[in-house]
């Protein structure tokens, strides 16, 4: 697994255009990138122009696919436009992880539907 952190800063008043930049990158991963496991867009809480994103790719070949689309094209024009100074990219490695998908809506009554308590 090949996990990527980026951080990047919105030029004064071009957050919400960032914003809307990054959400369309993410429905083309998330369409067009089956390598692609995760792939999440954060704003810092405390600084509303900094943006992160949160990369996981299957392997090197579907990182070298990512670099490569038409998408990932697009948002890098973007960024040169929307964003103020460097990006900074950092190779992640897990050392230890605890991962709980969320539950849906419909899980409780599925458990009870098969005969398991719900809570």
């Amino acid at each position: 697994m090949i996990t990527v952190l980026t951080w990047m800063k919105a030029k004064p008043g071009m957050e919400p255009q960032l914003q809307e930049a990054l959400e369309r990158m993410v429905e083309a991963v998330d369409a067009l990138e089956p390598g692609v496991v995760r792939y999440s867009v954060h704003r810092a809480q405390n600084a509303p122009n900094e943006f992160y994103l949160y990369e996981q790719y299957r392997d090197r070949d579907a990182q070298r696919a990512h670099g490569e689309t038409p998408h990932i094209a697009e948002l890098r024009r973007d960024l040169r436009r929307l964003t103020k100074g460097h990006r900074e990219h950092t190779n992640l490695e897990v050392i230890a992880e605890a991962v709980h998908e969320p539950e849906t809506a419909s899980a409780p009554a599925a458990r009870a539907s098969i005969g398991f308590a719900a809570g």
